[in-house]
């Protein structure tokens, strides 16, 4: 099923006027740039500060966790590796595949805006997460599992971050 996605994506969805823009989106998400810069965008302001704090403590854990244990300890191969059919639109990552850090991170943060934010603004995050983590569908670095993979460990990492210190934190609506 993986393999089928990915093939039909590189076949069906992949556009010449879409390649650039989802190729600009993944470049935001190496290495958690994007995400960092939020989290310090964040901490500069003393009403923001806690949620940045709390944002950023779940971005370095879901990050560290799949980079370096899940990724080493599951060692799975990039679909471009494996599918002699699929072109990368990116440069090919060094690094296994299983889970998606892109996408690890940017749930991770997103998860933690959206619980601690009221305002419009925090579902841009949770969109800006959900692009990124397409863009490594659509530029052919991941399998739909490893984005799945990612998302997952970062609902449970952004969930035990927001339970043991999140208290507190949201803020009101402006009316």
């Amino acid at each position: 099923m993986d393999s089928f996605l990915l093939l039909f994506l590189q076949e069906h969805v992949r556009q010449a006027f879409l390649t650039p823009f989802f190729v600009f989106l993944t470049t935001l998400g190496n290495k958690g740039a994007l995400w960092f810069a939020i989290c310090f965008a964040l901490l500069l302001f003393p009403r923001t500060r806690r949620a940045g704090v709390l944002a950023l403590l779940s971005l370095l854990l879901a990050g560290g966790i799949g980079h370096f244990v899940m990724k080493p300890l599951l060692m799975r191969p990039r679909p471009f590796l494996e599918l002699g059919t699929l072109v990368p639109l990116v440069a090919k990552p060094l690094t296994y595949s299983f889970p998606s850090g892109h996408t690890a991170c940017g749930f991770a943060v997103a998860l933690i805006l959206l619980r601690a934010w009221r305002r419009w603004y925090r579902w841009l995050a949770l969109a800006l997460a959900v692009l990124i983590a397409f863009s490594r569908l659509y530029v052919g670095v991941h399998y739909p599992s490893d984005v799945l993979g990612g998302f997952l460990l970062a609902c449970l990492v952004s969930s035990l971050v927001w339970r043991f210190l999140g208290e507190g934190v949201a803020q009101p609506a402006k009316s």
